[in-house]
């Protein structure tokens, strides 16, 4: 509107744009033509301002109505609804966030006033589920602060919307009580570090019934329906793990076989048996930090099938998967796992401590062995 201020931050141009004096100039002009009222008095500004305002609102009605009501509510859930999913949330998430998910924010599709008021450029559909603070949700929109509500363009992006509210909402909120303020403030301070990834906090949304779509988030189905909880996937039977020797391992089996012992250090081989083979997917380009293309084969932690991102790995070669930090990287995942057993963990600390080699270990056992490992993923030559 002014195009004379430039800012660091987001919030700081948001803050800006709620004051600017040139953004409510620049909508009076705008409806200057269609105004047939001649007075010239001093309030002349603030009644563009409402007319404007009112015009956003009409027009946004009349769409509405031009769309049938039943398709609408047919295809589209609409209400609010907790982002915390009781069943799962603590396994993944540090108590501020749970708690945050549970007791602060909300998803919620938008009504034709949260149109009208919110969206700029035509971005934001009705029925467009967005996340908002459920302390202000009833304040009107003028008198909220900044970052009361977000939209995110798909479930991948609660993630941010939520700690956008943190950071630039929850502060400046008069409408959050101050005892809900100094529990996140204790819970942040206590909390030990916990992985998290927006993969779980994806799932969760989809658990809650929220899908993407080309016009944003949307729910699927009543948002006040139970949620449905997503599990890892079993991990494969003892008789499906040891039925593969040299050939191609299939998907949920063991990637090591109990003949491997004769050729690689007890610590790799109980190493190696905590994970099993599993296939990229599109989701794991953004949680799994690789680009291979969908399908490709590599493995994953068996005790937790790789939820939420966590303990998946799809090394690019044979050579790559032959390195010490393969071997590295599975060892700290298994260590932090919250659904490997504690003797489990424990056994793993035993054998590394030991560093026994076998006796007719040769040079290159390494090298030799992944290569195996590889051939399996992926076959032999490839």
């Amino acid at each position: 509107f002014c195009n004379v201020a430039s800012f660091a931050r987001y919030e700081d141009a948001c803050a800006h744009e709620e004051q600017c004096k040139h953004r409510f100039q620049s909508r009076a002009d705008e409806t200057r033509n269609v105004c047939t009222d001649t007075n010239r008095s001093s309030h002349r500004e603030s009644a563009y301002i409402g007319s404007v305002r009112e015009m956003e609102r009409d027009s946004c009605r009349d769409d509405v109505e031009k769309v049938s009501e039943t398709a609408v509510h047919t295809r589209w859930g609409i209400g609010s609804v907790s982002l915390c999913v009781e069943a799962s949330d603590t396994e993944w998430l540090s108590e501020v966030n749970c708690f945050i998910r549970k007791h602060c924010v909300e998803a919620f599709s938008a009504e034709v006033d949260d149109v009208a008021r919110t969206s700029k450029r035509g971005r934001i559909a009705l029925h467009q589920v967005g996340v908002r603070c459920k302390f202000c949700a009833s304040v009107p929109l003028s008198d909220r602060a900044v970052g009361a509500i977000s939209f995110p363009t798909s479930v991948a992006g609660i993630y941010e919307s939520v700690k956008r509210w943190q950071k630039t909402h929850l502060s400046v909120c008069e409408a959050v009580p101050e005892e809900i303020k100094n529990k996140i403030a204790q819970l942040r301070s206590d909390a030990s570090w916990v992985p998290t990834t927006r993969q779980y906090w994806a799932d969760s949304a989809k658990s809650l019934g929220m899908i993407d779509t080309s016009d944003g988030i949307r729910f699927a189905r009543d948002p006040r329906s139970s949620p449905v909880v997503v599990t890892p996937s079993r991990p494969p039977s003892k008789t499906e793990a040891e039925s593969t020797n040299s050939e191609k391992v299939s998907e949920g089996g063991h990637i090591v076989i109990p003949s491997d012992q004769e050729l690689v250090p007890p610590y790799v081989y109980f190493l190696m048996r905590q994970v099993h083979m599993c296939r990229f997917t599109e989701a794991d380009r953004f949680v799994a930090r690789s680009k291979g293309p969908v399908g490709f084969a590599g493995f994953q932690c068996r005790h937790c099938a790789g939820h939420a991102g966590l303990g998946k790995y799809y090394p690019a070669s044979s050579k790559r998967l032959a390195t010490n930090s393969t071997s590295q990287n599975i060892h700290a995942h298994i260590l932090k796992c919250r659904k490997c057993p504690v003797e489990i963990k424990r056994e793993l600390e035993l054998q590394k401590s030991r560093k026994l080699k076998l006796p007719g270990l040769t040079p290159g056992w390494r090298r030799t062995f992944f290569e195996k490992v590889w051939d399996r993923l992926h076959g032999p030559q490839s």
